[in-house]
């Protein structure tokens, strides 16, 4: 009812009848499907935009790409240090921030956080296309594009997923590993049953790695407005811009957002909202403000129905320690100002300090 309601604009979401949205709430335990709308149309020759329709997947697309990948097969961690620096693709093309900056060395918890797009592409790179996309078919997703380029790491491709193919991808992380494919279907009776969904389970990530992204996909929201006061959220956004020849073409400005999505979640309910403009030709596009309409969205179902939450169980694999990062390098610390306290793999033992080179401090 809620998100008939949502669609209907009786919340004042939307400020025109042309932006299209697409909604899918998913139970992350059992992957059903609990509500989902694709259109604010009425009538029944409208595409869904939540099942039918491909978009490109912006930065939602990081976690699964090279985050998840990158812990899983490389053993990286959430403080690991990756060079945020001018970067070029392998075609010479420079590799932009959304901020236009470099921060130089960060942690693998920032990076991801902060969706920078220089680390995910290294990531990626790193891991190489082969294992990342063997991650992602694990989750339902498939290349459409049938060849890998750099790009894909941050969103770019010419045929990307609908919106509950990426809702249904991300219950991997909050089912602690566990994927299962969407269903809105238990099973069909008369006198005897004809169907019945019996699709299995399958451990495609250790509950180590999934547990660290959701941890990491935590610092999203946390300590804004978006955030949930009674239960453990972690999310990710992501937002497509307009190419510079579509930009030029139709006098769109350089800051105007193309897709705008958020996939937020709790232990206990995940929610995926993506809004966008189909025809270009009306010069309509997401502004700055109003590409986050899709924040707004998930915070009120969540707020709504997600119920309270503690977070998810530390995995015996996993330990918390005090360290302090200098010159890319990572150290044992005790709690002081510069330390930051963080999860690791047992049998992971930082550099001890005895031996740094104060001359380099």
């Amino acid at each position: 009812k809620m998100i008939y309601q949502i669609m209907n604009n009786n919340y004042n979401h939307f400020k025109d009848e042309y932006l299209k949205c697409g909604i899918v709430v998913l139970d992350p335990k059992t992957a059903e499907i609990l509500a989902i709308s694709g259109t604010r149309e009425a009538g029944m020759r409208n595409l869904n935009y939540a099942t039918e329709v491909l978009h490109q997947p912006a930065s939602t697309i990081k976690p699964i790409l090279s985050y998840a990948p990158a812990i899983q097969y490389l053993n990286f961690q959430p403080q690991t240090q990756i060079l945020d620096e001018p970067y070029r693709y392998q075609n010479g093309m420079l590799v932009n921030n959304w901020d236009n900056r470099y921060l130089g060395n960060i942690s693998l918890r920032y990076a991801l956080a902060n969706s920078r797009n220089v680390p995910a592409i290294k990531l990626y790179n790193e891991v190489g296309s082969k294992l990342a996309w063997e991650f992602a078919s694990s989750v339902g997703l498939e290349n459409r594009d049938n060849y890998s380029y750099e790009a894909m790491a941050i969103g770019g491709f010419s045929k990307g997923f609908t919106v509950l193919e990426m809702a249904n991808a991300y219950l991997t992380f909050p089912n602690m590993g566990k994927y299962k494919k969407a269903t809105s279907i238990n099973n069909i009776k008369t006198n005897n049953t004809l169907y019945k969904n019996e699709d299995k389970v399958h451990q495609v990530l250790s509950e180590e790695s999934a547990f660290l992204i959701n941890d990491i996909l935590h610092d999203v929201l946390k300590y804004t407005n978006y955030d949930l006061k009674n239960t453990f959220l972690s999310s990710k956004t992501g937002q497509s811009n307009y190419d510079y020849n579509t930009r030029m073409k139709y006098n769109i400005p350089a800051n105007a957002t193309k897709d705008s999505w958020v996939i937020g979640y709790t232990p206990d309910l995940l929610v995926a909202v993506w809004c966008g403009y189909e025809d270009i030709k009306k010069g309509l596009y997401l502004t700055p403000k109003t590409k986050d309409i899709p924040l707004n969205i998930v915070k009120m179902i969540l707020d709504e129905f997600a119920p309270d939450s503690k977070g998810y169980k530390i995995p015996n694999n996993l330990k918390r320690m005090n360290v302090e990062v200098i010159n890319g390098l990572i150290y044992h610390a005790n709690n002081n100002k510069n330390s930051v306290s963080d999860y690791f793999f047992k049998g992971y033992t930082p550099l001890n300090r005895d031996n740094l080179d104060l001359d380099i401090v």
